[in-house]
């Protein structure tokens, strides 16, 4: 009697995490080390004024991002889940309904910075001879956010089916390009309106790409804009509203800092703001290196309905986080400055020293949060992130410009140092992360330790 053997579909294959994640790690790594040498050479060319208008704008153009509506995640989730269970249809309305909204939200991005660059610039403390450059590159941002938008459909595609490797590839090879224009066009005295130039053209190479690894990958997803739908895009939405509100919560933390200090104050001075920023950028890098690979992972977790693999997907995750990002946040505290003087020049010891110190203390209170809400995104049981993300968000606004109004009409008659209103700046996004201060000791636990932290995710993750 012959015996039959039941093989597994190759959807349904274990995706390699550990090989995701130090994909993710090699490409933050790619993007740590070129920025690491570039930003010198960039600030040093640009001035502290010049450069000072790019992050301006930047930060200006940041909320743009918004215009994702959280779609991208949504794409990457159902692909992720339809694809697990074999429906190629369903997968691929999602697809199409996400690349007719993106293409909507484009259009959108671009239409807002043109307004942007019409009305606001006039509005914050740019010198003259920079507001005609600052209104272009504003326009020429709005357009990357566009093609970004539109890009992130077939970068969702790729992530949804596990395959972080590819995805980072492309982003590599990317940041290496970007680089050396970036260094050859600086070098001939080029400026503001080159630099969004490069960026666009490779937000646009890597969308390229990233839509032809896509079909590769997923040959029977049809993407055609006639195949986008009313009911797919219903579903599209009742997962991305939610995250959207949760991203903008994210862009009022992250994002409003330099444009208060941007209307407030001179615009060189968010120079000195940023150079700690951005170092803390590479570490939180890291932890997203871990949460993004997380979260589709979740999602097929659940469509096999393997509670018990989601509980340990999420204490395994947290721990990790918080005890790879916990040594690198320590030694920002004790010799940030040094290493600030060393990267950027002595100049910038003081002043950025002392942010970093506060960034990181902040940072360290939180980092083992971030895999949890991954984990939540991955089995659409996030609406609780979105009160906690919003209130987080318009408390770091509102203190930022309370304190800094504060701190304006001090400094103008020499009353207070720079020193202090740099801390006082960054004291809205630092006192609201005091809620999880204990959250990086406890994740470093073994599972059998009771921490009140961990019921609420928990919750959403029993067996029914």
């Amino acid at each position: 009697m012959a015996t039959t053997v039941t093989v597994p579909s190759q959807r349904n294959k274990p995706p390699r995490l550990l090989r995701n994640v130090f994909s993710n790690w090699t490409c933050y790594a790619a993007s740590l080390i070129v920025n690491f040498f570039i930003s010198p050479f960039v600030v040093h060319h640009l001035g502290n004024t010049g450069y000072g208008v790019w992050t301006l704008i930047v930060s200006l153009t940041g909320y743009l991002g918004l215009l994702d509506f959280g779609v991208r995640g949504a794409v990457t989730r159902y692909v992720a889940k339809f694809h697990t269970t074999e429906e190629d249809q369903d997968a691929s309305l999602v697809a199409s309904s996400g690349m007719l909204i993106f293409s909507a939200a484009g259009l959108l991005a671009i239409t807002i910075a043109t307004g942007l660059a019409v009305f606001a610039v006039a509005h914050f403390r740019i010198p003259t001879e920079y507001q005609a450059a600052a209104r272009i590159v504003l326009v020429l941002t709005g357009a990357n956010i566009a093609a970004s938008l539109l890009g992130g459909v077939f970068g969702g595609i790729i992530v949804g089916l596990q395959r972080f490797d590819l995805v980072n590839g492309v982003d590599i090879l990317g940041t290496g390009l970007r680089a050396l224009c970036i260094l050859l066009a600086l070098r001939s005295g080029r400026g503001l309106i080159t630099l969004a130039c490069i960026q666009l053209a490779i937000t646009v190479a890597r969308g390229t790409a990233n839509f032809i690894i896509s079909h590769k990958l997923y040959p029977t997803l049809k993407l055609s804009f006639s195949n986008a739908d009313r009911a797919h895009s219903r579903l599209i939405f009742s997962f991305s509203a939610y995250m959207f509100l949760i991203q903008i919560g994210a862009d009022l933390i992250y994002y409003t800092d330099t444009v208060v200090i941007g209307a407030f104050l001179p615009v060189a001075m968010i120079t000195f703001f940023m150079i700690a920023g951005n170092l803390l950028e590479y570490t939180r890098a890291m932890l997203t290196g871990i949460s993004h690979t997380v979260s589709p992972y979740a999602s097929q977790l659940e469509a096999k309905g393997d509670h018990a693999g989601l509980q340990h997907a999420l204490l395994t995750s947290c721990r990790f986080g918080s005890a790879v990002a916990c040594p690198i946040l320590i030694t920002f505290m004790i010799r940030g400055g040094t290493f600030i003087g060393l990267w950027m020049g002595p100049q910038y010891v003081s002043l950025s020293g002392l942010v970093l110190r506060i960034l990181s203390l902040m940072t360290f209170f939180s980092a083992g949060t971030y895999q949890a809400g991954s984990i939540m995104l991955g089995i659409s049981k996030h609406k609780p992130l979105v009160l906690v993300r919003m209130g987080e968000g318009i408390w770091n606004l509102a203190l930022s410009i309370l304190l800094v109004k504060r701190l304006e009409s001090s400094a103008s008659h020499g009353a207070r140092p720079f020193q202090e209103l740099l801390s006082v700046c960054y004291s809205g996004r630092g006192m609201y992360s005091a809620r999880s201060t204990f959250t990086p000791f406890a994740m470093l636990f073994p599972p059998g330790y009771v921490h009140g932290y961990r019921w609420c995710p928990l919750l959403f993750l029993r067996t029914p």
